[in-house]
């Protein structure tokens, strides 16, 4: 047992009325107590609990006076206890005796006492005694054979009858530390097994539990009843984000799912052998479920607002199923392959009735199939009673469209039928019967009931065998023209076009006539003498008119726009309209293009060499008039001269008109002139 004694002022002093520290004079050596750094404190050199037995010696010299004695941990400026007592009234002091009792929190603290008293009380000194009470106090105190030798930190133990030495146990602070083996006893055993201390312990006996932690794994391992030492926590090296399973009996680590907090991914481990499922939910037989109130089995909840920054997305999908490739080792056959399936509508149990069923419902939106830069999209109907099946797919489409069914039901006998805007209406199917190859049309309104028309297409060609008529107008064509309105700004409206554009090809061999349009003429024939004034075989009303607003510059009943025009009977012509090409003022070399025109006229500005082309060929004749003004001003070079009249060259007017009639029968290679000089 430690003891330290302190003692105080001697002599008769007088205590004021304030707190006062008690004065310490001296310490005993190897007590186990210190003096503190700071003035009458002092240190315990030990934790644990402490008993303290304190004398002093006072007195009152009028009246018997109360006062107070404190312990103080003054490093924590905290009250440790204070205990009260009273001086009595005369002239010599008496001794007084208090005991505290209390476990230090620290070695390093010091502590003080202080007296607190009443006015006139007196002392003359006193004394403190220390006990600490641990286990090498008290085997000293009640006659052990020894303490020691010991460590700093560790807990105490009986190493021998009466003999205190180290244990297993280390205390520092707030922590103690086994070195070795726990164990718990009772009607089941448990050991707690340091790895280091314990790697070789053996395996636990029959009703028995141990424990310990491998360090070269990282991990807590156990062993009950006799059994082996395994896992206890099971966590194994893991990747981040990825979700634990049981990878063994006792063992946790990675699953196939990655959790990122913002999108949750299945990357599926790939087998080789079974027939795996990459992910697969069994519905419970669920019973007395809420009345009235669906009950949905597997709620894909995308019903929210997505936004993206600024920026075109080409396709955006919220939920997309990726096709498989399925493979073989060799060469196999999978009857029916599908990305999607479901098995069927919901079928009826007991007390059920549906009014309703659909193995799929798109509750509202629009159902695409397909995609308009990899496939189209197609329905695929399978039959109940065979392995047959029906295919609708769109077709290549110029533009999107719409078709909208019928709100009713059609009656027997009806087809679909379109408007032309996409809208669908039901129809009679026709009747009737037909020839092969004639283009049939509705002879009866009333079905409708098809027949023959007087149009043949036999794919080569469309040919019509008008009907005979034997009264009234017949017409074998008639083609009205509709009064177009707001037609499209600057762009030709044709009203009949024969596109005869394109290279007919025949096999080798000379063809001595070829038309491409042939009108072939009519006979007319009347029952008994009459006059036809005028006939025709093709006739034209006119030139086009003028409507509101319009004006033509070039106005033709018939235009042949290039090559030429060949006529074999006659030709009866009330006038004659001619191209003029009017060249203005000529200098230099010249080309008349007579395609642009038979009447030229000119003004010599200086001298050049004159050439004609696209005259008629050999065996036709050209003629092209030069209506000439200031020609003898300069010298006129002709490419090809003509032949002028008594062959002499004519001296053309140099300030005034002349004009020049060139014919040409052989393609331009002999010109024949007649000319006019100084007309006015």
């Amino acid at each position: 047992m430690s003891y330290g004694v302190l003692y105080g002022q001697t002599g008769l002093n007088k205590i004021p009325l304030s707190r006062t520290k008690l004065t310490v004079d001296s310490i005993v050596a190897g007590s186990g107590i210190v003096a503190g750094a700071t003035p009458s404190t002092f240190t315990v050199g030990q934790l644990g609990l402490h008993q303290i037995d304190f004398d002093i010696n006072v007195n009152s010299p009028t009246n018997d006076t109360p006062f107070t004695i404190e312990l103080w941990d003054v490093t924590a400026n905290a009250l440790i206890q204070a205990r009260t007592g009273t001086a009595p009234q005369q002239s010599w002091g008496s001794d007084m005796y208090f005991g505290f009792e209390w476990t230090n929190a620290s070695i390093a603290h010091e502590y003080a006492f202080y007296i607190t008293p009443n006015v006139n009380i007196s002392y003359s000194g006193f004394a403190l005694l220390l006990q600490n009470l641990n286990f090498r106090a008290v085997v000293q105190e009640f006659g052990g054979a020894g303490v020691g030798p010991g460590t700093v930190g560790k807990i105490a133990k009986f190493t021998a009858v009466n003999v205190i030495g180290d244990s297993i146990m280390t205390e520092a602070g707030t922590t103690i530390t086994v070195a070795g083996a726990v164990a718990v006893a009772g009607a089941n055993n448990a050991t707690f097994v340091n790895y280091t201390d314990g790697q070789n312990v053996a395996v636990s006996a029959a009703n028995e539990g141990r424990m310990r932690y491998n360090t070269a794994l990282q991990t807590f391992e156990v062993t009950e009843n006799g059994g082996a030492w395994h896992d206890l926590t099971g966590v194994a090296t893991g990747t981040v984000n990825r979700l634990s399973k049981f990878t063994a009996a006792n063992n946790v680590g990675d699953s196939s799912v990655t959790d990122t907090g913002i999108a949750v991914s299945v990357a599926q481990t790939v087998a080789t052998s079974g027939s795996p499922a990459l992910l697969t939910l069994t519905g419970a037989a669920h019973t007395t479920l809420a009345a009235g109130t669906e009950c949905i089995d597997v709620n894909v909840n995308l019903a929210r607002t997505v936004q993206f920054a600024t920026g075109a997305i080409a396709t955006q999908r919220a939920f997309v199923v990726q096709a498989p490739s399925y493979a073989f080792a060799a060469g196999s056959v999978v009857t029916t392959a599908a990305t999607f399936a479901v098995t069927g509508a919901p079928a009826t149990g007991l007390n059920a009735t549906f009014t309703n069923t659909y193995a799929a419902w798109i509750q509202s939106g629009a159902l695409a199939l397909g995609t308009s830069t990899a496939a189209a999209g197609a329905m695929v109907w399978l039959n109940a009673t065979n392995t047959n099946t029906l295919t609708i797919s769109s077709g290549v489409t110029a533009a999107t469209h719409t078709w909208t069914l019928p709100v009713a039901q059609g009656a027997a006998s009806t087809f679909l039928q379109n408007n032309g805007a996409g809208v669908l209406s039901w129809a009679y199917a026709a009747t009737g019967s037909g020839t092969v190859n004639v283009i049939s049309k509705i002879t009866n309104t009333t079905g409708p009931v098809y027949g023959d028309s007087t149009l043949t297409d036999v794919g080569t060609g469309i040919t019509q065998l008008q009907t005979v008529a034997t009264s009234g107008t017949p017409h074998a064509w008639t083609l009205t023209a509709a009064a177009h309105t707001t037609l499209a700004a600057g762009v030709e409206a044709t009203d009949v076009n024969f596109n005869l554009a394109r290279t007919v090809q025949w096999a080798t061999g000379g063809i001595t006539t070829q038309r491409a349009f042939r009108i072939q003429n009519p006979t007319y024939a009347f029952a008994a003498g009459s006059t036809i004034t005028t006939a025709a075989t093709l006739a034209i009303d006119g030139a086009p008119q003028l409507g509101l607003n319009a004006a033509i510059t070039n106005p033709y009943a018939l235009w042949v726009e290039s090559g030429q025009t060949q006529l074999d009977g006659l030709l009866g012509i009330h006038q004659v309209i001619e191209s003029v090409n009017a060249k203005g003022a000529c200098t230099g070399n010249q080309t008349f293009n007579l395609t642009l025109g038979n009447v030229v006229t000119a003004t010599l500005t200086g001298a050049g060499i004159w050439t004609i082309t696209n005259p008629a060929p050999s065996g036709k004749s050209s003629t092209v008039t030069f209506i000439l003004t200031n020609a003898g001003a300069f010298v006129i070079t002709w490419a090809v001269v003509p032949k002028w009249p008594g062959g002499i060259p004519p001296v053309f007017t140099a300030a005034g008109t002349d004009v020049v009639i060139l014919t040409t029968t052989d393609g331009g290679t002999t010109w024949y002139a007649s000319v006019s000089l100084n007309l006015r």
